[in-house]
C-alpha cells in the first residue's frame, strides 16, 4: 500500500524547514495530494516522499540523497534546484515529481514547461497583469469580434499585408508620413472637408 516514507513525512522536516507563509500551505497540499494518491495507486505499490532538488544534470533532476527523478506530465511547473517536491517511486526504482511544495526564492518565476502542446478550453478566461509578454515565431488569432482598449499602441512592423472588406476610421486628426512613395488606387475617391483641402507638391499630376 502507498504510504508516505518514514524518513522525510510531510509534517515534519527538521532538517530544512520550508520557508514561513509557505510551510503550512505546503504541508496541506502535500498530504491533499497524498490522500488522493493513496487510493489510485494503491494497488499498484511504491510510495510518496518529498524531497529537494539538488541539481538537473543531462535532462534529469537529482534530489539532495543522489535519487534521479523524471517530472510527471501533471507536473506543469518547471522545476528548480532547491524547491521542496513530491515524489512518488515506483518499486522498479524509477520515481516522479508530482507537484512543486515551495520555492525558496519569491522573486522566482514559475515557468510552465512542456515538450507537448497546451490547450486550455473555458467558457470564459481573465488575464490580470501589469505586464504581458508573448514571444513567437507564429501568432495566430481567430475570434468574430475583436475589441481593444488602449491608452497608447506602438508597432514596428518590417512588412504589413491586410485585407479588409470595409474600414471605417474616426480620428480627431490623422498624421501619416512616408519617406519613400504612397501609391493608393481607388475605384471611387470621395473627399469631403469642412474647411479646405490642400495639396503640397513639387508636382501634382491628375490623369
Amino acid at each position: 500500500m502507498s504510504k508516505i516514507s518514514d524518513n522525510k513525512t510531510l509534517s515534519a522536516m527538521p532538517d530544512a524547514p520550508l520557508p514561513e507563509n509557505q510551510g503550512a500551505q505546503s504541508v496541506e497540499s502535500a498530504q491533499q495530494a497524498h490522500s488522493v494518491l493513496d487510493r489510485v495507486l494503491d494497488d499498484k505499490g511504491g510510495h510518496l516522499f518529498t524531497g529537494r532538488i539538488r541539481s538537473f544534470e543531462s535532462g534529469k533532476y537529482l534530489l539532495a540523497d543522489g535519487r534521479s527523478v523524471q517530472v510527471s506530465a501533471s507536473c506543469l511547473v518547471q522545476p528548480k534546484p532547491k524547491d521542496w517536491v513530491l515524489v512518488w517511486s515506483n518499486n522498479h526504482g524509477q520515481a516522479w515529481i508530482l507537484n512543486l511544495l515551495s520555492r525558496d526564492s519569491a522573486d522566482e518565476p514559475l515557468v510552465i514547461s512542456s515538450d507537448k502542446a497546451i490547450q486550455i478550453n473555458a467558457r470564459k478566461i481573465g488575464l490580470n497583469a501589469q505586464t504581458v509578454h508573448v514571444k513567437a515565431d507564429n501568432l495566430v488569432t481567430h475570434a468574430v469580434n475583436n475589441h481593444s482598449v488602449e491608452q497608447t499602441r506602438t508597432e514596428q512592423i518590417k512588412l504589413r499585408v491586410t485585407q479588409v472588406g470595409t474600414e471605417i476610421r474616426r480620428a480627431d486628426r490623422v498624421l501619416e508620413k512616408v519617406n519613400g512613395s504612397l501609391i493608393q488606387k481607388f475605384g471611387t475617391w470621395v473627399v469631403n472637408a469642412a474647411q479646405e483641402v490642400r495639396h503640397k507638391a513639387r508636382t501634382v499630376l491628375f490623369d
